[in-house]
């Protein structure tokens, strides 16, 4: 894998995982208080 295609791999992937990253982030900040209880998964996952 030349350098060329590793600059295309990180064009394309970067924002993809930055993206994904940030959505985690204020899914996380979005009222789920804990992922340990039961209550905080629910809310989580409704939030995905």
């Amino acid at each position: 894998m030349g350098s060329r295609d590793q600059l295309e791999a990180i064009l394309v992937f970067g924002p993809i995982f930055v993206l994904f990253a940030l959505g985690l982030f204020i899914t996380l900040k979005s009222g789920v208080v804990s992922l340990s209880t039961h209550q905080g998964l629910a809310c989580f996952a409704g939030n995905l």
